[in-house]
């Protein structure tokens, strides 16, 4: 990491809030170097993203969450607790949350707003992904992350990196004007 700072520059760096990746650029365009507690924290987010698409896919709580989601109702007539696989899903998914504080905190600053910096972020991949999707989503924040950071290095987004979220927007914007469903995401009939 030294020898990237040292060749590309000290104003060469650019913090990510979503992807918690930091990018080198500068001389070296192209190259992308990553320091260790980066590189751990990478790879934490993407084991615990792929066991969570895992859970929901192929264990029983997983596949009632889903149930619960598509109709409580029917759900319900169908021997499954409503009530506490919506209880469950609040308290993992406030769990998720703060795990991800965590790894975000581990990267940038603390601040009290950490999480509404990055929420934009989040609901674009969201919907980029499809919402109705485990590993939709988690594409969709991938490509939303990529294509974030990317477009900070184009020529009119010099000096602008706080504009770099109103790339996320109209990436949002246009996916729910031409394929709403997103990504992943089946067209369902709304009558």
């Amino acid at each position: 990491f030294n020898a990237a700072y040292h060749i590309a520059g000290k104003y060469s760096s650019i913090i990510s809030p979503f992807f918690f990746t930091q990018i080198i650029w500068g001389t070296l365009y192209g190259i992308i170097f990553f320091s260790e507690e980066i590189s751990s924290t990478a790879i934490l987010g993407i084991i615990v993203m792929v066991l969570i698409g895992l859970f929901l896919n192929y264990t029983r709580i997983g596949k009632a969450m889903r149930a619960v989601r598509d109709s409580n109702d029917l759900a319900s007539v169908s021997g499954i607790n409503s009530d506490n696989i919506i209880l469950f899903t609040w308290i993992s998914s406030s769990m998720l949350a703060g795990l991800a504080g965590v790894f975000q905190a581990t990267i940038n600053d603390v601040r009290y707003n950490m999480g509404f910096l990055i929420l934009l972020l989040i609901f674009a991949g969201t919907v980029l992904g499809g919402i109705g999707t485990s590993f939709g989503a988690m594409v969709g924040g991938f490509i939303i992350g990529i294509v974030v950071n990317v477009s900070v290095g184009l020529p009119f987004m010099e000096g602008h990196t706080e504009a770099k979220n109103a790339v996320a927007l109209a990436i949002m914007i246009l996916i729910l004007l031409f394929r709403p469903q997103g990504i992943f995401g089946e067209k369902e009939r709304v009558s």
